[in-house]
């Protein structure tokens, strides 16, 4: 069984008195990637600031690879930790060659292993073609695989990335993202990722942590999350959500949409479901409603309907089945739904 490369135990940190992390704990395994996304403001950026040992907690422990590197007697700086970093800006050396900028942390291996080491790395990440290059004469997407060199060339425990991604256009930041993945697979690299994005998040993550206001909301596999969230937040942080109001009696929801079983353990009384579009169809079912508008997105449709009730849900539809605005329509709750629900606010 695999071990734990980070552990992390009640980090907490404040600014200026205001609390920016509170109580987070967590645990990667060796290889394992963990995704913390979440808001702006919400802790991620200074969570991964601690691990790396740039900011010091005031409170909660850190270890790397079974080695205690913060706690309240002990901490050890940032060189010293074996962590590589990838920042959002990729901070090259403007003024040393790509092969430069690599090799910049291999200063403690030999000259011949130095070589052999910045040929394998720059290879592995498709950047011996510009190594003579500087970071000025590359586009972005090549300046982001020479930061991601840089930081694997000196095979650190732990590598942690920072929004790496945000400055690259939608189609690079896809391929960029596909080819780093595979990377970090390839070579069984512990990664501490961290985003706003929440479809990068589930796509990069073993695991995901979802943060809010310097706390963790929920930690587990993204489908666990996306499917099982536990609290309103991430059920509406993950994915496009609605909630559906609807009525627990014995184990059945009585909902305008039609009656479903009930979520386990839930209470009687008033409850709200967690929808997203794909649970729901359109042109069946007990529902009514209008149509307020509608999203072309190729191969499928987003409609955006209220119901007479008031409640506004989502639906995705393949694209032949096309809604106007203002069309009166019934809806359903698709067969395949498994409910999930918070007691009404």
């Amino acid at each position: 069984m695999s071990k734990a490369a980070v552990k992390c135990g009640e980090l907490t940190k404040s600014y200026g008195g205001k609390l920016a992390v509170d109580a987070v704990s967590f645990s990667v395994l060796q290889g394992e990637i963990l995704s913390i996304v979440g808001p702006s403001s919400g802790g991620k950026t200074t969570t991964i600031r601690m691990l790396a040992g740039f900011e010091q907690p005031d409170s909660g422990e850190i270890s790397l690879q079974d080695t205690l590197v913060s706690s309240s007697s002990i901490f050890i700086p940032p060189e010293r930790r074996n962590v590589g970093i990838v920042f959002q800006e990729y901070a090259l050396f403007p003024n040393k060659t790509v092969a430069e900028n690599v090799a910049f942390g291999l200063h403690r291996l030999q000259q011949n292993e130095q070589h052999t080491r910045l040929s394998d790395v720059m290879e592995m990440v498709q950047i011996s073609d510009v190594s003579n290059s500087y970071p000025h004469e590359i586009s972005g997407g090549q300046q982001q695989r020479v930061a991601l060199a840089r930081s694997l060339a000196p095979q650190p425990d732990v590598l942690l990335l920072d929004e790496p991604f945000s400055n690259l256009d939608t189609g690079l930041r896809v391929e960029i993202r596909n080819e780093v993945r595979s990377i970090l697979r390839e070579t069984k690299t512990t990664t501490v990722f961290v985003t706003h994005d929440q479809e990068e998040a589930m796509f990069m993550g073993d695991i995901l942590a979802v943060m809010s206001e310097g706390r963790i909301e929920q930690i587990g596999g993204p489908a666990e999350l996306y499917h099982t969230p536990s609290t309103r937040f991430v059920a509406s942080f993950l994915g496009n959500t609605d909630f559906l109001s609807g009525i627990v009696v014995d184990t059945t929801v009585r909902t305008e949409l039609g009656k479903i079983p009930a979520p386990k353990e839930s209470q009687p009384g008033p409850i709200d479901l967690v929808l997203r579009p794909q649970d729901l169809v359109v042109g069946e079912g007990p529902g009514e409603g209008t149509v307020e508008a509608s999203e072309f997105r190729g191969p499928t449709y987003l409609h955006h309907i209220r119901l007479v009730s008031g409640d506004k849900v989502r639906v995705e539809t393949p694209a032949y089945l096309r809604c106007e605005i203002g069309d009166k329509v019934k809806v359903g709750i698709g067969p395949h739904y498994q409910a999930v629900g918070f007691p009404s606010q």
